[in-house]
């Protein structure tokens, strides 16, 4: 039976049956076209049977090149099918889109600089910045032409007419000429284009799949006509039929630029164009649908369907050309100039430099792969004795390395609320950095700020609060870079989620669109005070701010940072952040890592060479790099670059010791005092000589393994002994193709000690809860029983209290799935239904849901444990038996529900018709945490600022004092690192006193915040944290700066001090504020 008798006769599936599998004669399939769809499609349609298996595909994928598949429409449907197209047509008064953007008006675009394109794992992966659907179609077929890619064998022998003819029969079989199915293709390249991005973005769960199908289905017939229909070259090119091919000059030889025009009959083997889409057809080994009975009964007619859900499906963006102008340009990049006490490395710097041939400038610019452990290197100039630099992560201590410490990471800092232990702890940590030869510390982190509640990397940062960040960063710049390594604040600016960070082959990265104002008085703010502090250096981030990605966008480098700020430093792209090569030279990017790809390199000298870039502007990014070298002194006796860093761990290597004995203090008092208790009733805590204990739940113990990997990536690398690894792993694969994975809520191999990702830090030794709370039992001869892996576990009568230990992690490439665990929740509850003394203790990345079973009356004290490095076990043990006293506050407001947090909960996704181009509208100003809560009346579950003690503390005496001089609305001082240097004038002091009305000595967190005329309700603007032994009290003194007080004026572009009363108030937390008090600026 042939096809056409199949369709004549009407077998095939019934429109009332239930399955087609059924009722379709075998036969029919077997006499079913064999064509083999255009890969583009095909990896599609993959894609949609891995991400949602619930499609209704029939069947598994085969890899067969000759496997049947039905792509016949009947005349009815043809009919139906060209009236709507050319009904949209008609609809449609726009000027066409041009087809003539061909690849190589792509790489000789300087937008985009130049990339050589390696032959993917999977078709589609590589997609140049800005491109469309429609020349990612082009990318893939100079990939095929590739001579470096030498999976596509062109050879006559494999040459085949059959499946050509076969389509032409299928198309008469339709009662579609050749001509109708030209102008379908005419009307699909225009009209279809902007659906394509729908199925790149890999949401299929919002979409019908048909219109899959038939995306296939047109495109096919367009691709594979009879010899004498159609160019190849200007379906895939956009040239016109009978138009020489040779105009589209670009591509490897043998490629585009070598083929013959068509015209007449032809032997596909004649020409490569024809022989590679044969040997396509025929020969290679596809991913094919093994069975499309729904293809057979409805055909092209699902394209309709498709065409017709509504203008936003026929609007969606394909050219990021609609964005220009969102993000202001600001050029020229500024050069450095000396100030302060950077004049004399600067100058040095200048020296130096002067001394350069520009191949040397140029490669001080970006990094090269090392024999070393770092995470990037800069070579040396062995001729003027300039050694080189590594750059290694990050924040909480060395990545990746053995012998060193595992300290806290930065939220846990952030828990403290202690300033001068943040600065303590970032001077340890350098030394351990220098030891290892490491030049550039990359962190601290500032951003995330913490706008998304479920961002992977907030743990990475202090606090959602701008105020408490900034103070805690400044710190940790002076601490780092007094211990001579340079600090590196990271991210910048506005990066707040996972989600589409970097983009992937399917769309661009997601866009910060964010005001002006927001951008100062929230996101910009710590960044100002790492500035002020005097930071070596700034890392952009990945994501589009204003849909223009962060290390080429030039409002924020030229215009804020270098101008408005006055940074001496220099900017370093965030690993393989760069998308352009003249842009972000001009845009103010300094340096490239981890390599300069053909974005920099001989790119970027050739394009000094051309005036592209001038040579000033390399200068400059030279002597900024060179600056912070010479700023920290490491021109003197410092270590060998990456002598310490071994490549891999589990060869013989030279042990470098970066531990000192003298930093374990700071270990663990940083570690103890980032512990947040938020409940406790019936005196549950301290712990007091118990004669037994039951420890109880998964986060207990210390993970199976803490093993180097032999080679490649390691849970132990990325800190992911307590997770799965594999998810981190399939994060970034998945985050690539346009998928967007997030993290499962715990991990249930173990205690956390920190979060996941190059911000995790390396284990040498640890004591868990459970191996500090043995070495407590022995001491005391307490009687334990533990169970780590049920989950309604067996409790012991007797038992003193139960100890339940759960965990919330985070990571870096994904955000988290959500704020509850309902394994954790359930084994809480289970034990509670059996334990009248049950404490609850959680290592959390971040806020974490409690209103399951925070009220449950055997639940008596909770303790919030964040994320407190290697010493977790001792600094547990010390505060619940009551050796130390607790005084960490949340960094952070803790809801009651996750709805409470609104939009905010989750990240921005692709949607509607920037599903191509993902936008983050940050709308909500800057209302995030607290300020949300206080704006709309929300009664948190723990305010921002909460955390209770062993002892309790009495507010008394306030007064509030201003400078008695005439203040001006606008600062007026000179730009220094930070900005105008009359920002950091005092303009009023205001003071206050706390008593410890306890029994026990303890540190109170104070907290100052104040009402701006105009803004928020009420902002931080200064804590102290004193010890109070018991009965004492306490003098606080707080210091408010013109810019704690400033609002930012858009229009004038500076910081204004407003006229009129402002709201004074002092207490514990951010909802308990006993003292208030009024504030009067001007007239």
């Amino acid at each position: 039976m042939t096809l056409s008798s199949c369709i004549r006769t009407g077998s095939g599936p019934d429109e009332s049956s239930s399955s087609a599998e059924d009722t379709y004669p075998e036969n029919c399939l077997s006499a079913g076209l064999s064509v083999a769809f255009p890969h583009t499609f095909l990896w599609i349609l993959r894609d949609a049977a891995i991400t949602n298996p619930s499609l209704p595909f029939q069947g598994e994928f085969v890899s067969s090149p000759h496997h049947p598949v039905s792509l016949c429409s009947n005349g009815s449907q043809r009919q139906t099918l060209l009236a709507s197209l050319h009904a949209i047509e008609q609809d449609d008064h726009r000027e066409p889109r041009s087809r003539k953007r061909n690849f190589h008006e792509i790489i000789n675009n300087p937008d985009y600089g130049w990339r050589t394109y390696y032959p993917p794992a999977r078709y589609g992966e590589l997609v140049p910045e800005g491109d469309t659907p429609y020349s990612t179609v082009q990318l893939e077929e100079h990939q095929l032409w590739s001579p470096d890619y030498n999976t596509i064998d062109t050879a006559s022998d494999r040459c085949s007419t059959d499946g050509r003819k076969s389509l032409a029969t299928c198309l008469a079989d339709a009662n579609i000429t050749v001509a109708e199915a030209q102008e379908m293709f005419a009307l699909f390249s225009e009209r279809m284009a902007p659906l394509i991005p729908t199925f790149y973005a890999t949401d299929f769960g919002r979409l019908p799949a048909e219109p899959v199908y038939a995306l296939a289905t047109i495109y096919t017939i367009a691709r594979y006509l009879p010899d004498s229909s159609i160019n190849l070259a200007s379906v895939v090119y956009g040239t016109s039929p009978g138009t020489p091919t040779q105009s589209v000059t670009t591509g490897p030889a043998g490629g585009p630029s070598s083929w013959k025009s068509s015209g007449g009959d032809r032997n596909p083997c004649e020409n490569k164009a024809n022989a590679v889409a044969d040997h396509v057809f025929q020969c290679t080994s596809l991913f094919i649908l093994q069975k499309s009975y729904s293809m057979l009964r409805s055909g092209l007619a699902f394209l309709v369907a498709s065409l017709t859900i509504g203008g936003a499906t026929s609007q969606k963006l394909t050219d990021d050309a609609y964005f220009y102008g969102q993000s202001p340009p600001v050029y020229p990049a500024p050069d450095v100039k000396p100030h302060g006490d950077w004049r004399a490395a600067i100058q040095k710097a200048q020296e130096l430099v002067s001394q350069l041939s520009l191949e040397e400038k140029v490669n001080l610019t970006a990094g090269y792969p090392s024999s070393t452990g770092c995470a990037g290197m800069i070579a040396a100039i062995e001729r003027l004795d300039f050694p080189g630099l590594c750059l290694q992560d990050a924040g909480h201590g060395v990545h990746n390395t053995d012998f060193v410490h595992s300290w806290p990471s930065n939220i846990h800092i952030g828990a403290s609320w202690n300033s001068a232990l943040a600065r303590q702890k970032a001077l340890a940590q350098a030394g351990e950095f220098k030891r290892k030869g490491v030049n550039i510390m990359l962190g601290p982190s500032v951003g995330p700020l913490g706008r998304v509640v479920t961002g992977g990397r907030n743990w990475e940062g202090y606090s959602v609060d701008p105020y408490l960040s900034g103070v805690l960063v400044k710190e940790t710049v002076f601490g780092t870079q007094e211990g001579g390594v340079v600090a590196t604040t990271k991210h910048y600016i506005a990066n707040e989620q996972e989600a589409r960070r970097g983009g992937s082959n399917k769309t661009v990265a997601v866009s910060s669109n964010i005001d002006d104002v927001t951008m100062h008085e929230l996101y910009l703010w710590p960044f100002q005070d790492a500035l002020h502090a005097g930071t070596g250096s700034i890392m952009c981030s990945y994501q589009r701010i204003n849909n223009s990605y962060g290390c080429q966008n030039s409002k924020a480098l030229n215009g804020m940072l270098k101008t408005e700020l006055g940074f001496q430093g220099f900017v370093v792209t965030d690993w393989n952040a760069q998308h352009s090569g003249v842009a972000s030279a001009l845009a103010g990017l300094d340096m490239a890592m981890p390599v300069p790809y053909d974005f920099w390199g001989p790119r970027l000298l050739e394009s000094v060479r051309n005036s592209s870039v001038p040579e000033s502007r390399v200068d400059d990014m030279v002597v900024r790099i060179l600056a912070s070298w010479y700023h920290m002194g490491q021109d003197s006796k410092f270590p060998e670059p990456g002598f310490g860093l071994a490549k891999n761990l589990a060869l013989p290597h030279p042990i470098v010791e970066a531990r000192k004995s003298s930093d374990k203090p700071i270990l663990l008092q940083s570690a103890v005092e980032g512990h947040v208790l938020v409940k406790n009733i019936k005196g549950a805590l301290p712990l007091k000589k118990p004669k037994l204990l039951s420890i109880l739940g998964y986060s207990a113990k210390a993970p199976d393994r803490n093993m180097v990997p032999s080679e490649g990536p390691s849970a132990w690398a990325w800190g992911f002994q307590s997770g799965n690894s594999s998810e981190l792993v399939e994060g970034i694969l998945l985050s690539e193709n346009g998928v967007v994975r997030t993290l499962s809520p715990s991990g249930y191999n173990g205690t956390l000690v920190h979060g996941g990702g190059s911000g995790a830090t390396s284990l040498s030794t640890f004591l868990s809860p459970f191996d500090a709370l043995m070495v407590r039992a022995d001491k005391e001869d307490t009687q334990l029983y533990w169970d780590f892996h049920t989950s309604d576990p067996i409790v012991s009568g007797v038992s003193d209290a139960c100890l339940v230990f759960g965990n919330a992690q985070a990571s870096e490439a994904l955000d988290r799935r959500g704020l509850r665990d309902d394994y954790t929740d359930t084994l809480i509850l289970n034990v509670a239904s059996k334990c009248f003394n049950t404490i609850v203790i959680l290592h959390n990345a971040g806020p974490r849901i409690v209103d399951p079973w925070i009220d449950h009356p055997n639940v008596t004290a909770v303790v919030f444990a964040h994320l407190p490095g290697q010493d977790t076990g001792k600094a547990l043990v010390s505060l619940i038996y009551g050796e130390v006293n607790f005084s960490g506050k949340l960094p952070y407001t803790l809801a009651k529900n996750e709805s409470d947090y609104g939009a905010l909960l989750l990240p921005d996704l692709p949607e509607g018709n920037f599903v191509n181009f993902p936008q983050s509208d940050f709308s909500e100003g800057v209302y995030i945490d607290y300020r949300h809560f206080d704006r709309d009346g929300i009664e948190p579950r723990y305010e921002f600022g909460f955390g209770l003690s062993y002892t309790t503390f009495h507010y008394q005496n306030l007064d509030i004092r201003t400078e008695q001089r005439r203040l001006k609305q606008y600062p007026e001082g000179p730009i220094l690192s930070g900005g105008a240097s009359d920002l950091w004038d005092v303009v009023a002091t205001v003071t206050a006193e706390v008593k410890n009305t306890g029994s026990v000595t303890g540190a109170e967190v104070a907290q100052l915040y104040v009402g701006i005329p105009g803004g928020p309700v009420k902002q931080l603007r200064g804590f102290q944290k004193p010890t109070v032994r018991a009965g004492k009290v306490e003098k606080l003194t707080f210091k408010l700066t013109r810019r704690d007080l400033s609002v930012w004026d858009p229009v004038v572009q500076k910081w204004r001090l407003q006229n009129g009363e402002y709201k004074i108030y002092v207490g514990s937390s951010s909802r308990k504020l006993p003292l208030a008090g009024n504030l009067k600026i001007g007239k």
